[in-house]
């Protein structure tokens, strides 16, 4: 049902960034997760993900940091988890923030109680244009 909405939003929607922030509201909804985020891909010097200003928090308030550091954040292809996204053009899901080296804002995510990620790729046919990314108080697998 999911993604059947999601087709239908993309399919609807008047522009790209109109889209994608439907979608990651309705995905942030209905799976609970409480960050959501998207980066655009940028091929200005070199392809590498730009942060764009589309989000979903639970609690803007208390994220505030989080924002603003990723407003800061690019990733080169492979870089973070948005970069292993963008290379594998499939989904990456981490269970477990802490036990992973690839995270420039772990620190920070951790100390928002910011667990479990996962990126998915936005995909116009076989090109990688933008990657979703979504944040989670839980560990993967915990209820």
């Amino acid at each position: 049902e999911l993604m059947h909405d999601v087709t239908v939003i993309a399919n609807e929607a008047n522009s790209i960034e109109v889209a994608i922030q439907t979608c990651i509201n309705l995905i942030c909804t209905r799976a609970s997760w409480q960050v959501g985020h998207a980066y655009f891909v940028s091929t200005d010097k070199s392809p590498r993900l730009t942060p764009s200003d589309i989000w979903f928090f639970e609690d803007a308030k208390a994220n505030i940091s989080f924002r603003d550091i990723t407003k800061q954040t690019e990733y080169e292809t492979g870089e973070g988890l948005p970069g292993l996204v963008f290379e594998s053009k499939e989904p990456v899901y981490v269970t477990d923030v802490g036990d992973t080296n690839f995270y420039p804002r772990k620190e920070i995510g951790l100390g928002l109680g910011l667990v479990s990620s996962v990126g998915m790729p936005v995909m116009i046919e076989k090109e990688v244009v933008g990657v979703l990314e979504f944040f989670y108080t839980k560990r993967g697998g915990d209820s």
